[in-house]
Order: C-alpha cells, then structure tokens, then sequence
C-alpha cells in the first residue's frame, strides 16, 4: 500500500492512528484563537481587522487564512 500511495511506512501508519501533523495542530490553534477573537468583538470583525489583531499577538497568518477558517 504504501509504495502504491507513494508514503513512507511510518506516515502512512501515522496517518491511520490519527495523530495530527504539526499544520493540523496549527490550524486547529488558529481556528481556537479566530472563534475567540470574533466573539470577543461581538461578531463585528472580518477577516481583514481579525488577521490585524492576530497580528498584534504575534500570531502570523494572512487574511485569506482568517478567511477560510472563518467560512469553515
């Protein structure tokens, strides 16, 4: 299977446990931090003054990001 899908066996294992991947962890603490920040500005914000205020926690992300996670 793994030479099929073009993996390494241990990712390919990973991958079946569900152990999430760094990116994974990332998007999930972002997700966590948009959720939080836009109920703190009463649903008001957008992407463009929420990417602004993740900005100012030292919290890189581009606003297309802060987009798709907001739609999700």
């Amino acid at each position: 299977m793994c030479k099929a899908l073009r993996v390494s066996r241990s990712g390919y294992y990973r991958s079946l446990h569900g152990i999430p991947s760094d990116k994974q962890r990332r998007h999930q603490a972002l997700r966590l931090k948009v959720a939080e920040l836009f109920a703190h500005y009463k649903q008001r914000y957008g992407s463009p003054r929420l990417t602004r205020s993740l900005h100012k926690e030292n919290i890189r992300c581009c606003i297309n990001t802060v987009a798709r996670v907001m739609h999700e």
